[in-house]
Formats: structure tokens, C-alpha cells, sequence
């Protein structure tokens, strides 16, 4: 799931590992899922899920099926130039439905 703002301003949640993911809450960091959020304005400063230690968030799978996926997301993430500079991203949801080609 990617969103890219105006401003240069991107967010990307991955889950990638197929095998075993169905409804349930995952931690970020879990095998195969991963966040990263990128701020434009600050040179493309990027932060990260990587390196939190303490509970760094969750994705939630409402339902997954063939077609579509539902759930939520809540992380922290810290910044890849300054270890202090953490950031809080909170009430995320997604409602993807999969195309195939």
C-alpha cells in the first residue's frame, strides 16, 4: 500500500510474506512486513520501522480473501539520520481490492 502527497510526502506498508497471513494483528516486526514514511520538505528524509526495539506497531487483517484485503495499522518509525527523531503514525486502515493481469 503506497500514497504519495503533493508536497513529495510518501507512505508505503509492505506485507510481503504470504505464507501463513490471514485475519490477525502482526506486529511490524514480523517477517515480511515492513513500513517507511518519507518527508519531502525535510531533503527526503526517510523514516523507518527498522531499529525500534519497544513495541513498534501492528497491522490488523480485518478479512483477506482472494479479491480484496481489509484491515488497520498503527507504528512508530524513526528517522534514518537521527535515532531521536521517532514519529508516530496511528488510525491507518486500507480496503484493497487485488487486480490480476
Amino acid at each position: 500500500i503506497e500514497a504519495f502527497a503533493a508536497d513529495g510526502s510518501y507512505f508505503a506498508l509492505t506485507v510481503y510474506n504470504s505464507a501463513g497471513i490471514g485475519p490477525g494483528t502482526y506486529s511490524i516486526e514480523s517477517p515480511g512486513m515492513s513500513a517507511i514514511y518519507g518527508e519531502k520538505y525535510r531533503a527526503g528524509l526517510k523514516y523507518l520501522t527498522s531499529g525500534l526495539r519497544s513495541n513498534p506497531g501492528t497491522i490488523s487483517i480485518e478479512s483477506l480473501t482472494d479479491e480484496k484485503v481489509k484491515g488497520s495499522f498503527e507504528f512508530k518509525v524513526r528517522s534514518s539520520v537521527d535515532p531521536e527523531d521517532i514519529k508516530v503514525v496511528s488510525g491507518g486502515s486500507f480496503d484493497v481490492e487485488f487486480t490480476r493481469f
